[in-house]
């Protein structure tokens, strides 16, 4: 499988919401979930090739990319460290950052509400949580940065000049990775990222675990980059969290609901990025699955 890094800047602030709120705040993840890049890279793939609206054209593309495709959860970069995250004996941490001092670097939030004459309407108030496309590191400002691989499981589409064969096309692959919008928000100008840097082959993520064929080793005692489905016969030891991962697609049946969101995609439930695993493991990435950040557990 070949691999390639991808470092994008934020030009605009990024909400990439989970469903979790607090209050009236609606939380924000701290990370990119390689589905959220699959999403955005289907998008643009569309718009290369369509002329005219047809959704078979979205969906033969997302499954395109999902069958080809290795995405991996895109993480903040700060002052050129990988804000990887992981459990530690003295908290949670991001990278070289606690949690409090990640927190305070790259979140912020803003309040709205629904106005009417003289009035809010009643339970419309709501704040919205967000990384920061701009942040202060030791009185200095930077642009967040996040970094991330995709890996091609098929040779066939990817050529050796990096220009990507789909269909009976052939183009670079710069020219649907370059500028992604991603999140939610955007119809606000929220979720604009672009590349800092031209796609880089490389074997081995975050320059730490090296890919062989389409798995990784993850040692003990090392922190999971990505999130790791919990299958029924799984009985791997890890100190962590775990989360069902679910999704809400397009849809576009005659029979059925139409429109944004009203597809809801299971994936199953899958131990957290960062959670600690405490025996070595293997874990594949050749699934459908790995499109979306998620590993299989080779037994």
């Amino acid at each position: 499988m070949r691999l390639i890094c991808l470092k994008y800047k934020a030009l605009s602030p990024l909400h990439i919401g989970y469903g979790r709120r607090l209050g009236i705040i609606n939380q924000t993840r701290y990370f990119i979930p390689g589905i959220n890049i699959w999403a955005a890279l289907t998008v643009n793939l569309v718009q290369k090739l369509m002329r005219t609206y047809n959704s078979e054209v979205y969906v033969k593309a997302g499954n395109f990319i999902k069958e080809n495709f290795l995405i991996t959860n895109f993480y903040p970069v700060i002052d050129n460290s990988v804000c990887l995250p992981q459990f530690k004996k003295e908290g949670f941490y991001y990278g070289p950052y606690s949690k409090y001092e990640f927190e305070s670097i790259v979140l912020d939030s803003y309040t709205s509400t629904a106005l009417q004459m003289k009035t809010a309407e009643e339970g419309s108030l709501h704040e919205i949580e967000f990384l920061k496309n701009k942040i202060k590191v030791e009185n200095i400002y930077l642009d967040l940065q996040f970094e991330g691989y995709i890996g091609i499981k098929n040779d066939q589409v990817l050529q050796e000049d990096l220009k990507l064969h789909y269909e009976d096309r052939s183009f670079p692959l710069l020219e649907i990775v370059k500028d992604i919008s991603i999140g939610g928000e955007r119809k606000y100008g929220f979720g604009r990222l672009t590349l800092s840097e031209n796609p880089q082959k490389t074997e081995k993520f975050w320059e730490e675990f090296k890919i062989e064929g389409s798995k990784i080793t993850i040692d003990k005692d090392k922190a999971t980059p990505f999130y790791i489905k919990i299958t029924n016969n799984f009985n791997k030891r890890f100190i962590g969290d775990i989360e069902p991962i679910i999704s809400r697609l397009w849809i576009d049946s005659p029979s059925n609901k139409t429109g944004s969101g009203q597809e809801v995609k299971k994936y199953g439930v899958c131990i957290v990025p960062g959670s600690l695993v405490k025996k070595e493991i293997r874990i594949d990435l050749s699934t459908d699955l790995s499109a979306f950040g998620i590993a299989v557990i080779v037994d």
